[in-house]
């Protein structure tokens, strides 16, 4: 018969009593075993996991639970709190559920700061969401079409992109061009971005037999390097 093959499983968390203690006893959150989960659960009935993830110095009225090991068992649930929520707001704006773990294993409890401060990061190689996709989670959740990190991670997309058809810089007014296109955006809000990306460092320029050249920062220490070796 017809057969699937599932690329990511999502638990959703327990909300009553015996939900919540059957998730505890299953070992779920480390050094929370079945007497432990039952006597938690019994005093804090549905409140539990709020009371592990907020306040787990309340667990300390229990025998045996010492505050180093509520403290651990607190830990121990926010990262798997964390990486849920992350997760949904991905999954929330059609983007891989991977694209969590990825980020989550890179960055824990910051990453949703991380995603916050800049969404393009998701376009990195490391993470190789497409551009599209990305750019409208980012407004969907806040930033504006005219904020200049949509511009920056346009630039620095296209950049990348072109790697793999052999360019190891663009032009400036062809980098300007695409990601333009790519935003639907005019030239001299591009233009102005770029010059951001180069006085950060995030983009070299330089002038190569005429043509004023953009090299991400790897790539120009590469080519720089290769030369070095080859005049040597």
């Amino acid at each position: 018969g017809e057969q699937f093959k599932a690329e990511y499983v999502e638990r959703s968390m327990p909300r009553d009593s015996s939900a919540i203690f059957a998730y505890l006893s299953s070992g779920a959150v480390k050094g929370i075993g079945e007497k432990t989960a039952r006597r938690i659960v019994d005093l804090f009935g549905s409140s539990t996991l709020d009371v592990i993830e907020n306040e787990p110095e309340r667990l300390t009225v229990i025998k045996g639970i010492t505050l180093d090991k509520a403290q651990q068992f607190s830990e121990e649930f926010k990262r798997q709190a964390g990486l849920r929520r992350l997760t949904e707001m991905l999954s929330a704006h059609g983007l891989s559920p991977l694209l969590a773990m990825k980020l989550y294993s890179l960055y824990a409890e910051a990453s949703l700061e991380v995603l916050s401060d800049d969404p393009y990061i998701l376009t990195e190689p490391r993470f190789g969401a497409a551009f599209g996709p990305v750019d409208e989670f980012a407004v969907s959740t806040g930033i504006e079409e005219s904020d200049e990190r949509r511009a920056w991670g346009a630039m620095l997309f296209e950049l990348r992109h072109n790697l793999s058809n052999g360019h190891v810089f663009l032009p400036a007014n062809k980098l300007i061009a695409a990601s333009c296109q790519l935003l639907d955006a005019g030239e001299d809000w591009m233009s102005d971005a770029l010059e951001t990306l180069i006085e950060s460092g995030r983009v070299i320029r330089e002038f190569v037999a005429g043509v004023d050249a953009c090299y991400l920062p790897h790539m120009y220490d590469a080519e720089i390097s290769a030369y070095r070796r080859f005049v040597s």
